[in-house]
């Protein structure tokens, strides 16, 4: 009994490090994944953060204008 316990606990070991090896990988394309997320939403956010200026100056210079 022992041995069949060492044999089916070497596999599972074996499977268990074979499981954990994709597991890595798999987190790894997430993790790049998210970092290209964030990157695109910062680059947006900064975009969008320098274009606003331009368009208030413009609607307080017509509000200014108007009074």
């Amino acid at each position: 009994m022992l041995i069949v316990l060492g044999v089916s606990s070497s596999k599972t070991r074996s499977r268990f490090q074979e499981k954990a090896f994709k597991c890595s990988k798999e987190t790894d394309l997430q993790k790049e994944s998210r970092m290209s997320t964030i990157q695109a939403i910062r680059s947006i956010s900064n975009w969008l953060y320098w274009q606003s200026p331009g368009a208030s100056s413009s609607s307080s210079k017509a509000v200014a204008h108007q009074m």
